[in-house]
């Protein structure tokens, strides 16, 4: 798969950018949802991981703005927090995420939610999506 992971925190990119490439997908990391959502106007991802708390345009802002892109109902976001608010998790649903997962969360956990909210768009819109590569 291709990944876009989005959070403003260096680390954390990077942790799950690594992960992530230990199993065999790429990523593409930005830093704030603004940029996620450049991103996702210019090239094809196959699935979102983005923070909620960011400057620039938090992660909230970010999946309502990525759903109004051409494809972009179809693409798979999951949300990461810190914030185990269930406000947070509510509003991060109702702006069009598939899944919110809270921080701390290992980047293997974070790939298996990742790749079920793949496999739930692609058996709702078979259409719309390329099969899944074999990992």
């Amino acid at each position: 798969m291709r990944i876009l992971v989005v959070d403003d925190v260096a680390e954390t990119r990077h942790l799950y950018t690594w992960g992530f490439s230990l199993e065999g997908h790429t990523t593409q990391p930005a830093i704030h949802g603004a940029e996620a959502v450049t991103l996702l106007e210019l090239g094809h991802y196959d699935a979102v991981l983005i923070d909620i708390n960011m400057p620039v345009m938090d992660g909230i802002e970010a999946v309502r703005h990525i759903r109004q892109l051409p494809n972009g109902q179809y693409i798979p976001i999951v949300v990461l927090t810190g914030d185990r608010d269930e406000d947070c998790r509510i509003q991060a649903l109702a702006a069009g995420a598939d899944m919110v997962v809270f921080k701390p969360i290992l980047p293997a956990t974070v790939l298996q939610r990742l790749e079920e909210c793949c496999q739930k768009r692609l058996d709702q819109h078979p259409q719309q999506h390329p099969p899944l590569p074999d990992v």
